[in-house]
């Protein structure tokens, strides 16, 4: 019988409120301890009691990876992976989740019951093979493998033997020619070029994940959290008013009315007036 023990992480670079409330219902969702992989390279980040892991460059090269990017912690998320393996090496299933995704407790009792009756190697929206290569795919082809692939990494369920595929696909790609390939086109290119079996989340679980709530932008309103219309999407990214404000101000992610616009849907009254109001001084400022 195939071991079906599955192995929970959060990908993070803090541990705010909103990764503590993350981390709550995963853990009564699954009914197993969630371990935080945390990116510790501008120091130790307390995560109240919660198992973690620590990402840092020197992790990172005891695998072997060489040529860091720069921005490998946003663009290589299946380092999360590698760790998770070594760090739980007899789990089966490794559910990797980041730090801005909203899951209900109903919703993680369902990914995890159909964790347990897939025989899928791989699970994420948008898995699979793509028209156009994407712009993280496209080196994927000096390395042999198809650019016509990808997926969305917020949410990814992966076996065992799929992340001892994807490692050897990322060693390949920072040591023969520092290729630009991201965790998307990592997953996807290892899954394809092995003949191995997956599910895209939007057709498997189509009442949990919808195009309309899980993408990579524009965000949501972790306040206005779960949706009305939809109390069981997994929603994803979702962000809280403190750091929609602190955004606005400093102009980081380039914070419009426009790419606002869920957030200001779904805003109640009082907050939606604080993000107008934040939004007008930044214009006229």
């Amino acid at each position: 019988m195939r071991n079906n023990k599955i192995a929970v992480f959060i990908r993070t670079h803090a541990f705010t409120p909103q990764v503590a409330q993350l981390a709550a219902t995963l853990t009564d969702g699954f009914g197993s301890e969630v371990t935080m992989i945390v990116d510790e390279r501008s120091g130790p980040i307390e995560t109240q009691g919660h198992q973690k892991i620590s990402l840092t460059e020197e992790l990172v090269r005891s695998w072997g990876i060489a040529s860091l990017p720069k921005d490998w912690g946003w663009l290589c998320g299946d380092f999360c992976c590698y760790a998770a393996r070594a760090a739980v090496p007899d789990a089966n299933w490794y559910v990797l989740i980041e730090s801005d995704v909203f899951v209900t407790l109903s919703a993680a009792q369902i990914l995890g019951s159909h964790l347990s009756q897939t025989e899928a190697d791989a699970l994420a929206c948008s898995l699979g093979r793509t028209d156009a290569p994407k712009i993280y795919s496209k080196d994927l082809e000096h390395l042999g493998v198809t650019s016509h692939c990808g997926c969305i990494f917020a949410v990814t369920c992966i076996r065992d033997h799929v992340i001892d595929e994807m490692l050897p696909l990322r060693v390949k790609a920072q040591r023969t020619g520092n290729y630009r390939i991201n965790d998307e086109a990592v997953l996807a290119g290892a899954l394809i070029s092995n003949d191995l079996s997956f599910e895209d989340l939007f057709h498997s679980l189509p009442n949990l994940f919808s195009p309309n709530y899980f993408e990579t932008n524009p965000p949501h309103l972790y306040e206005a959290m779960p949706i009305a219309e939809a109390n069981q999407s997994v929603v994803h990214p979702t962000i809280p008013l403190d750091l929609i404000l602190e955004r606005i101000k400093t102009g980081e992610k380039n914070y419009s009315r426009h790419r606002l616009r869920k957030v200001l849907r779904e805003a109640p009254r009082g907050i939606r007036v604080q993000i107008k109001a934040a939004l007008n001084a930044k214009s006229s400022g």
